[in-house]
């Protein structure tokens, strides 16, 4: 008997795309790519294997979020610290999906 999966994550993640840039500590871009999801807590981005930031590497992002109402559509800049957590290939073995946790919660305020 299998048991069941449960979900350890502390924040719910959203499929959504949008455009990263990372940095280290000195301003130097390390990686300019898009998101494949995001959470209050972190985010999977997509990066090629030749530009792997070393895990546990502390980065500097700045992400542009769609935001959209009734009336409008804009981008919300949003910078933050994190940390790179993990790596694992993708299925075109060019790529890496990278992800990282951020330094403090963001609060999004995304939606299902």
């Amino acid at each position: 008997m299998t048991r069941p999966h449960r979900e350890r994550r502390a924040c719910k993640r959203f499929d959504l795309t949008c455009p990263i840039v990372v940095t280290d500590s000195e301003g130097n871009e390390l990686l300019k790519t898009k998101t494949l999801n995001i959470s209050d807590g972190g985010a999977l981005l997509t990066a090629p294997i030749g530009q792997t930031i070393p895990l546990r590497q502390r980065v500097r992002v700045d992400m542009r979020l769609p935001r959209s109402t009734e009336n409008t559509f804009m981008y919300e800049d949003i910078s933050t610290e994190a940390g790179i957590l993990r790596h694992q290939p993708m299925k075109d073995y060019d790529n890496l999906a990278t992800a990282l946790t951020f330094t403090n919660p963001l609060k999004l305020q995304l939606e299902a």
